[in-house]
C-alpha cells in the first residue's frame, strides 16, 4: 500500500464515520446560507476536493505517526489547531505547508482516534504526552536541517 491509496483509504473511512466531512471540515462555511439541496450538493462537492487532497491526508498521518490515542476526545485545541502545527512541522523541513482542515481531520478519524465534533471542526483524544514528545522531534529534526 503506498501513501496515497492509504490516505484515500483514510478518507473514505472519515467520511463514512463524519457524513458530512469536507475539505472545509465538519459542513458548509456559513451554513445558514443554504437549503438543503444546496448543502447536500456542497457537501458532495467539498468530498470531491477532500478525496482530491490525498498528499495532504498522508502528510498529516505522517505527523500523527507515534501519537496514541486516549480514552476519549478532549476540548485542549481543535483540528484547525493543529492543522497549523502540521503546517509548521512541513516548513521547519522546506516542504509544501498548507493543510486544509478538512484533510487533519480526514486522517486522525480515519486513524481511529477519538473525537467530538464543534462544527466546523473535530476535537481529538491525543496522548499530550506523545503529542509534546512529537513536537520536540519535529522541532529538533528541522535544526538539524
Amino acid at each position: 500500500m503506498t501513501p496515497a491509496t492509504g490516505a484515500a483509504a483514510l478518507i473514505e473511512k472519515a467520511i463514512a464515520l463524519v457524513p458530512n466531512l469536507t475539505h472545509f471540515g465538519v459542513g458548509l462555511y456559513r451554513p445558514e446560507t443554504f437549503d438543503a439541496a444546496a448543502t447536500t450538493a456542497g457537501i458532495a462537492a467539498g468530498q470531491v476536493q477532500l478525496r482530491a487532497a490525498v498528499h495532504e491526508v498522508a502528510l498529516c498521518a505522517e505527523w500523527l505517526a507515534g501519537i496514541g490515542p486516549t480514552k476519549r476526545a478532549w476540548r485542549g485545541a481543535s483540528s484547525y489547531g493543529y492543522k497549523h502545527g502540521v503546517e509548521g512541522w512541513l516548513r521547519r523541513q522546506g516542504r509544501p505547508a498548507y493543510i486544509v482542515n478538512g484533510s487533519f481531520i480526514a486522517a486522525a478519524v480515519g486513524l481511529g482516534y477519538p473525537f467530538a465534533i464543534q462544527q466546523p471542526n473535530v476535537y481529538f483524544g491525543f496522548s499530550a504526552k506523545r503529542l509534546k514528545r512529537a513536537r520536540q522531534r519535529s522541532l529538533a529534526a528541522a535544526a538539524v536541517v
